[in-house]
């Protein structure tokens, strides 16, 4: 393994189709970049069901299409919409870069309706796809996923070739939540809408299984980017590594970010170079 540092012209260079490891310490980013963007509110539908979320859309003149990303949620602890959980500055960060981005607030979840599911969600990434492929002005479509987000996204990724290029944040190789202790979570923190919560843990356990990322990474050939916290107190390190010995993808990087826990999305050096890297690969795909 190896410790690199970027800049935003990637001053290591890479080969197209290259495997690597890293661990982020004293990491080069980029100044900040100036660019107009037009913030709007959006929702949009899945089988009834309401999504709703926001639309980062760059005003810089120029090419009339560019690439477009959907950001993804983890499994909320608190009741509140992704757009005051600081998404919105990662948002920001492609917008600045010219590229389109979404957040959304998956079924089950604030600001969005329906209940909670694996399959859900699988299905919400799929109508956001559908939203951002319906849009003119968009090219080609990554998808950066944090935590149980992730898991839907490397399953969608998986058999969904209109997404280009795919980031993974703390993602684990396998869900092992205790049933009766999700049960208690979701009780507790109302942070997750579900239609009865005994019935629903049986159905969690068997979609945790069905889409258990371990199972499908190898079906991943996209461009891919894992991203870990060294320390991450919920989803151990070491899934990072499998998940990356076990992808199909020929173009992967794992990056380990040195002294960081779970809530990796707040740890601006590392949501810079993340923001680089998914741009850069956007960029390469024709």
């Amino acid at each position: 393994m190896r410790t690199e540092g970027f800049a935003h012209s990637f001053s290591a260079t890479h080969s197209a189709r290259c495997s690597s490891t890293a661990i982020f310490q004293n990491v080069l980013t980029t100044s900040p970049l100036k660019t107009r963007m037009r913030e709007e509110k959006i929702s949009f539908k899945r089988d009834g069901v309401r999504l709703s979320g926001t639309l980062f859309t760059p005003q810089a003149e120029g090419a009339e299409k560019r690439p477009a990303v959907c950001l993804c949620h983890g499994i909320p602890k608190v009741a509140k919409p992704v757009e005051e959980k600081g998404y919105g500055e990662l948002a920001k960060r492609f917008c600045k870069r010219g590229v389109i981005a979404l957040i959304f607030n998956f079924s089950g979840t604030a600001g969005s309706s329906g209940y909670f599911s694996l399959r859900s969600w699988s299905e919400d990434l799929r109508a956001a796809v559908d939203f951002l492929s319906r849009a003119r002005e968009v090219s080609k479509l990554g998808v950066v996923a944090f935590s149980g987000g992730a898991v839907v996204a490397i399953y969608n990724a998986a058999h969904d070739a209109r997404i280009n290029v795919l980031a993974t944040c703390s993602c684990p190789a396998a869900l092992r939540l205790d049933p009766e202790s999700f049960k208690a979570f979701i009780k507790k923190q109302r942070s997750l809408r579900a239609e009865d919560a005994d019935k629903f843990i049986k159905k969690f356990a068997a979609e945790a299984e069905e889409l258990r990322p371990l199972r499908w990474i190898k079906d991943v050939r996209q461009p891919l980017l894992i991203m870990h916290g060294e320390l991450d107190e919920l989803v151990d390190v070491r899934d990072a590594y499998k998940l990356f010995e076990a992808t199909g993808s020929s173009e992967k990087e794992l990056f380990i970010v040195k002294g960081a826990g779970h809530r990796i999305r707040e740890h601006v050096v590392a949501m810079e170079f993340l923001a680089d890297w998914v741009v850069w690969r956007l960029q390469q795909r024709r």
